[in-house]
This record gives structure tokens, sequence and C-alpha cells, in this order.
């Protein structure tokens, strides 16, 4: 062992004998971290990038840094952390950071091919207890708070076992779920472009992370829709339903993963031409009454907030007058609104190919904006279609066509599919209608849902009904990551595709996303957003600020 790599960590040691250097620096270790002589172990990570990413010139050999906490599935150990600089870049072993602009950026390798994940400050995890995390997230099997609480008491076993002494430093389930997410979003990154860096944060701020979240979550989601409505051209693909893959699709709403949202129903979106603006209602969780924000909030867009209730109270007005039995119902609660939870657009092959939070409740017009916004980000939906309340649906688009639902390609695609009640909810209808013409078993339905399976969305949500009081308790607009993360993965999983493939999205020719990935340090100077702590104190703020 080189004895320059062990850090003089209470006063310089001056010794002329190396070796009694060596005894000397130990002895220090094992009084400041209790460490017992027959188990001791020091762990020493060095940068993995060897030339600076700048200047392309060779790194010199490493200096100490920290003393850093390294928490494993079975044991947390300490270790000595050590840096390389050049052209104001700082290499670490897990992650770079530009000293003038804040960038901290990982590279694939960091990701993909090393023992630990190092992110954030001291803090450094193993990488099997965040793949063990997320084999059991995409199960529906567990939460932060259980998956932390388990490991802990894995740890306090093994060390007693071995003979340890018990020890102090425990996982925290929120900055285990902030570098949680962190990862995940690197390796989705990694997955769908041919990015060569990935930039996180500088900061475990929560504040600092939604921003991030919000200003890029279409991006996200334009990914993972371009990709997973074309899982069928990437290679290795093994979906169930090989030879009849994207024939139908179903599409519905899951309610028990609402979530309390702020009460204001003001906000509107007007991306979709077709439909105007379309009432979608305040994502963010409540807020104070005397909030100025909640007050002020779309004050010179109540002409476009009119119109748009206008166009809901129309869609209200024809579903009331529909004679089917079966209706969605549009009420908003007055106190305590809820989300309605979120809709998935599944393929007959159990692959979720979108997906859209229902901040307002489930309806005609909210579907087909929801349709409609995944056809303008690149999607491609199966010809034929089954929904619960397919009769009130299909009557909806004729009816409004060229009214308040303007004509275009995408909404033509939408009345040239093939619709039928799914065989769950077919028993409920009564009209005539829905159980000939809109019915599985119909001769102009049949090649299109003979032997398919028309339940995979109640499948699902029984699935993530497991993980009901998660989705409940996470905000907007980290539900949206997080969403189209355990989507993504719970894709991986059924199509026996591992999400470690570098840039497979780009090898299987899926079209570009048309929208731009805005950097975390952009977000920030454009918010005129400022940090003015002290490392010391933000590194005490870390855990209450983290997820």
């Amino acid at each position: 062992m080189s004895i320059n790599r062990l850090p003089e960590l209470v006063e310089q040691v001056l010794l002329n004998d190396e070796h009694q250097r060596l005894l000397s620096a130990i002895e220090k270790l094992q009084t400041r971290f209790e460490l017992q002589p027959h188990r001791f172990r020091i762990y020493q990570l060095l940068p993995k990038i060897k030339i600076c990413v700048i200047c392309g010139n060779q790194l010199g050999e490493a200096i100490f840094d920290e003393i850093c906490i390294i928490i494993g599935r079975t044991n947390i150990n300490h270790g000595v952390l050590y840096k390389n600089e050049c052209c104001n870049i700082v290499y670490k072993y897990g992650h770079a950071r530009n000293r003038r602009t804040r960038e901290r950026f990982v590279v694939p390798n960091a990701i993909f091919k090393q023992e630990y994940i190092h992110l954030f400050d001291h803090l450094i995890y193993e990488r099997l207890l965040l793949i063990g995390f997320t084999n059991l997230i995409q199960q529906a099997a567990s939460n932060f708070q259980t998956y932390t609480s388990a490991t802990n008491a894995d740890i306090d076993q093994n060390r007693h076992f071995n003979e340890q002494d018990s020890t102090q430093d425990k996982l925290q389930s929120k900055s285990f779920a902030s570098t949680w997410i962190w990862f995940e979003i690197s390796r989705y990154l990694l997955f769908m472009t041919n990015s060569q860096t990935i930039q996180i944060p500088d900061i475990i701020q929560r504040l600092s992370h939604d921003l991030y979240f919000e200003a890029n979550s279409l991006y996200f989601y334009e990914l993972f829709v371009k990709f997973w409505s074309r899982h069928g051209q990437v290679k290795g693909c093994e979906c169930q339903a090989k030879d009849t893959c994207m024939l139908n699709f179903v599409f519905d709403t899951h309610m028990k993963a609402h979530r309390l949202v702020c009460a204001y129903t003001g906000s509107c979106d007007e991306s979709i031409p077709e439909l105007g603006p379309v009432a979608i209602g305040c994502p963010r969780p409540p807020l104070r009454s005397s909030s100025s924000i909640l007050k002020n909030e779309l004050v010179n867009d109540k002409m476009k907030f009119t119109e748009a209730l206008e166009r809901d109270r129309i869609a209200d007005l024809f579903e009331a007058n529909d004679e089917c039995t079966v209706h969605r119902d549009e009420d908003d609660r007055e106190h305590k609104r809820r989300t309605a939870g979120f809709m998935a657009i599944v393929s007959n092959c159990n692959i979720i190919i979108g997906w859209n939070e229902s901040v307002r409740s489930e309806g005609m017009r909210r579907n087909t904006y929801h349709l409609l916004k995944y056809l303008h980000l690149g999607g491609i939906l199966p010809p034929a279609a089954a929904y619960d309340s397919a009769c009130t649906f299909i009557a909806y688009l004729k009816n409004q066509y060229c009214l308040s639902i303007q004509q275009s390609p995408y909404v033509d695609e939408l009345l040239q599919k093939k619709y039928c009640i799914d065989r769950f909810h077919r028993r409920n209808h009564t009209r005539p209608e829905c159980k000939s013409t809109l019915s599985c078993s119909h001769p102009d339905n049949r090649p299109f849902f003979d032997n398919e399976n028309t339940q995979v969305c109640e499948q699902l949500f029984s699935h993530f009904t497991k993980l009901k009081a998660t989705l409940r308790s996470i905000a907007w607009p980290y539900s949206n990551i997080f969403y189209c993360i355990i989507f993504h993965l719970r894709n991986c999983f059924y199509t026996n595709i591992f999400p470690d493939n570098l840039y497979l999205s780009v090898d299987s020719n899926i079209p570009p996303p048309t929208m731009k990935l805005i950097p975390w340090n952009q977000i920030l100077t454009h918010n005129g957003y400022q940090n003015d702590k002290t490392k010391e104190e933000s590194d005490e703020d870390d855990l209450d600020d983290a997820y």
C-alpha cells in the first residue's frame, strides 16, 4: 500500500520510518472508527477517469480528499476518497465536478461498471444495494422506508454474527431515495440516448431537483413513448405476444394512486391544438390558504379557463344525455381534492406504451387529451382499442368532431380505430350497441381481440395497488419522473431487456426526441436560484432537504 494514500486524520505525521508512519496512520483510523485490528480493512476509492476531459492530458497521482461512508447490503464501512484536479474539473471515484460552472456529471462506466455508486457528498452505496431495491420496486414489493429498515436490520445482524461492534451509521431512507432516483435517471438516459455524460445536481436539495423534473418531464416522457411504442423493433425484445405484438391496446385510469393536490382548478393546457384550452387543474401539493401564489396564479388566463370550463360542460352534458348506463364522473371535490390516479395505455403484449397522471377526474375530454398528447409526442397506437366506456368515448369523438375537437390527422386516426368494451366491464352495459358492434366477439373486432387479453389494465392496476401508499405520498413534479422510471423498469422486466443496455434506443433506430434535455445548472441560472450556504451548512441540511 502506498503510504501517501493514507490521510493524516488529526495532525501531520512526521516520521522518517515509513513502517512506523503506516502503523501510526492505522492506529488513528482504528481510534476514530473503533475498528478491531483483525477486522481492519482500508477502502481506497480512486478516480476512474485518467485523462482530463478538457485538455486531454494524463492526470497525475490522486490526492486525499475526504473520509467516506460505504453502505452495502450487509455492512457499513469507512473508506478514503481521492481526487484529481485539472482545468477547474475535480475528478472523484463516481463523478466529476466543474468548480466554475457547478456542473457535476457521471460517465457510463461510473454507472454500469463500478462496484460502488458515488453521486453526492461522502455517502457511497454499493451498486448491488441500489439494484436490489430496483428489483423490488418493479415487483411492487417494497418502498424506501421498509427497504432501508430491512437493510439496517441485516447489517446489524451481520455485524453481530462477525463479532463486530454496532455502528452508529445507518442507511437513511431520504438520502438513499435521492441517490436511487438519480442513479436510475442516469441509467434511463444512457439507455434512451447516446449521451457520453449525464449531468446530475451539484447539491441534494429538493427545490433544485424539482425544477429539473418540471423542466424535463416532457422530454423523459417523449423518450418513453417513442421507445416502448416501437419495442418490437428492439433486438433481443421478448414480449409476451411476439407474433401479435401491438395488435391492440387498452386504456384506463388507476384511481387507487390518487394523491392530495392543490384546490386551484384554473390551470389550463393549450399544448394540444385540436382541443384548445383543457382544464387540467394544479398538480402541485396543497398550499396554505394564505399563499399569495394560490391567489394570484393565472389571474390573466381567466378567459382561457372560462373557455376550458365551457368545453368541459359540453362534454358533461353529452355524457349526461348518453343512453349508456356506464359513465365517468367528472365532478371534482371542493375540499381535499385528489388526483384521479394515472391513466395507462397498455398494449396487448402487456407493455405500458403511454401514461399520464390525471390531476382532475377521468372523463372523455381528458381521455382524448391524453391520447392526442401521446400521438403528438411521436407514439404509435395499435389499430384497435378496448376501454370500459368505449361506447361513450367513440360517441363523444363523433359528436364533437369539428366542434370542440378540431380536425387533424391525429383525431382522424383516433376515429378510425376499432373500439370495443373490454370483457371485464361488458356485463355492466345494457345498450344494444354495447353488446353487438362494440363487443370483442363481433366479426369486425374478432381479428383484433380473439384470444387476446383485454384485462391487461386491470391486472396492471392490481399490481400497482401494492404501491398505493408510496404513489399517494410522492408529489409533483417528482411523481412524473418516478412513474416514468418504474414503468420503464417494469417494461424491461416483461420484455427481458436489461436496463444496463448502453445506447440501446439509438442502436435500435428509435426516432430521436424533438425536445432537448435542459441541464440542471442552466435551470437554476434561469430561475435565479442561488445557494449561499457553506459546504458545512449544506452537509448538515442534506438529510432534511433530501427526498
